[in-house]
């Protein structure tokens, strides 16, 4: 009788568990479980973000350099700023070292081809390489021509082209040439020039003649005047204002220049005071 009660009572077990849970409930109990833990299977559940690409920024629009600056690389060439009305034949007479003959001419076709233009193509603004023709041992430039694209000489111009004296080309042993070269001509006003010197490793003209292995160094002093007097230039370390037969001048000078503009100012001269 004993173990036919067990078995009974054991059989009865499951049914009276299933009927004490739901009595828990109804009474507004909790019965907590444990979930069975899952086996591991070494794997990782979590799921790895997809990486979002990063956005790129557009990079700004960087202005071209100008072919010019690879060309006038030493005083065998020069830049030139090209005005309005400019053509490639104006410019070549600026700029033509030839008294008489063809020695020293400059042909528009060489500037052309030199810097791969043609009149269509010049803007104001715009830098051109132009071959360095001196007018005689003395110049660093065509100076004749230059002064009479200026006007120098003609009625009602008192505008004169100053350069370096022979005597401040000495003091820097001639390691002075004309770097770049703005004129202003227009009809029936002042005119105006600005003329930017660099130092040179070495000398860059020898008895007239440009050597060709002479490369630009550093600024040494701009000199502007006329109707372009007021030109600014914020890497100057100093700046002399002067006036000329009622024409009015400005000086600059650079950190490797020994005199100061003042000074500097009195050493240019004209071409014929030079002589």
């Amino acid at each position: 009788m004993r173990n036919g009660l067990s078995l009974a009572v054991r059989a009865a077990l499951p049914a009276l568990l299933i009927f004490a849970l739901a009595a828990c409930e109804d009474e507004g109990g909790t019965v907590e479980t444990t979930p069975t833990p899952t086996p591991s299977t070494g794997e990782s559940t979590l799921e790895t973000p997809t990486p979002q690409p990063t956005p790129t920024e557009e990079p700004a629009d960087t202005p071209t350099p100008s072919p010019a600056l690879g060309i006038a690389v030493g005083p065998e060439h020069f830049l030139y700023v090209v005005a309005e009305g400019d053509t490639l034949e104006s410019i070549a007479g600026m700029f033509d070292a030839a008294v008489g003959d063809d020695e020293g001419y400059l042909a528009p076709e060489q500037i052309g081809e030199l810097n791969e233009v043609s009149d269509a193509d010049l803007e104001p603004g715009m830098l051109l390489a132009i071959p360095a023709l001196p007018s005689s041992a003395e110049a660093i430039m065509a100076e004749n021509s230059l002064e009479d694209a200026l006007g120098v000489g003609e009625d009602g111009i008192a505008l004169v082209l100053l350069q370096p004296s022979r005597e401040l080309m000495e003091g820097y042993l001639g390691r002075v040439a004309l770097y770049r070269a703005t004129i202003e001509r227009p009809n029936g006003e002042e005119p105006g020039y600005v003329m930017e010197y660099w130092f040179t490793e070495r000398p860059g003209f020898r008895a007239g003649v440009v050597d060709p292995d002479a490369r630009y160094v550093e600024p040494a002093f701009t000199i502007a005047a006329g109707s372009l007097a007021g030109y600014e230039d914020d890497d100057a370390v100093d700046v002399w204002d002067f006036e000329r037969d009622g024409v009015e001048y400005r000086l600059f000078v650079y950190e490797g220049a020994e005199q100061d503009a003042e000074t500097t100012a009195l050493m240019f001269v004209t071409a014929a005071e030079r002589q």
